[in-house]
């Protein structure tokens, strides 16, 4: 038998879910989104107890729409689910008393290290290229002043020493900063192979 995943270990939810047209990553953030963001799945979302349950906190929610059409909206909200981990599975567990296969599913996925490691290189992708390359654009930089930071982001891809790296564009969303990326280093030493493994694909792909 091989590797399962989150949900996959619970027979129920695998049988009744069922499909597995995406990746493992990609569901649970776009499932997360769908049911504590914005414009989501009013009848099996939360996101009224969602956000009562984060401002009891002083927390304000990371989590986007899903449907925005904006190339970022998978690697904001892995930022997001990541950040929101603890929150995710303390609202899950005690605090929604109507659960359904959607938030079970997400609860499974969420619980799982296996699951979260791969979320987190999805991420910290977001820290380290996405989300400043989406700064620039809506930046007061002019056009003509793009190429000096795109060979900046250029020149980070080819030589790939993301860990203690900085990132290149100025002018970032509050949330970028160091102290925040280690809170949502969600993968232990057993599945940090796994992360490393996915962030390098990608790195690759889009170095390349």
């Amino acid at each position: 038998m091989g590797v399962v995943f989150g949900r996959e270990a619970d027979i129920d939810l695998s049988r009744k879910l069922g499909s597995f047209n995406e990746t493992v990553p990609i569901r649970v953030i776009r499932a997360a989104a769908d049911i504590f963001g914005q414009r989501g799945d009013e009848k099996s979302g939360c996101r009224n107890q969602w956000l009562v349950f984060l401002d009891s906190i002083g927390v304000r929610s990371k989590f986007t729409s899903y449907r925005a059409n904006r190339f970022n909206c998978l690697f904001q909200n892995a930022f997001a689910l990541c950040f929101h981990r603890d929150h995710v599975i303390k609202l899950l567990e005690d605090h929604v008393s109507h659960s359904n296969m959607k938030t079970k599913n997400v609860l499974a996925d969420v619980k799982d290290d296996k699951v979260m490691a791969m979320v987190t290189a999805l991420s910290h992708f977001n820290y380290f290229l996405t989300a400043p390359y989406r700064q620039l654009m809506n930046s007061t930089k002019a056009y003509g002043e793009f190429p000096a930071y795109a060979k900046k982001m250029e020149t980070f891809l080819i030589q790939g020493s993301y860990v203690d790296s900085v990132p290149m564009v100025p002018c970032f969303p509050d949330f970028i900063n160091k102290d925040i990326f280690q809170n949502t280093m969600t993968v232990n030493e057993k599945d940090n192979l796994m992360y490393t493994q996915m962030f390098q694909r990608m790195w690759a792909i889009v170095g390349s």
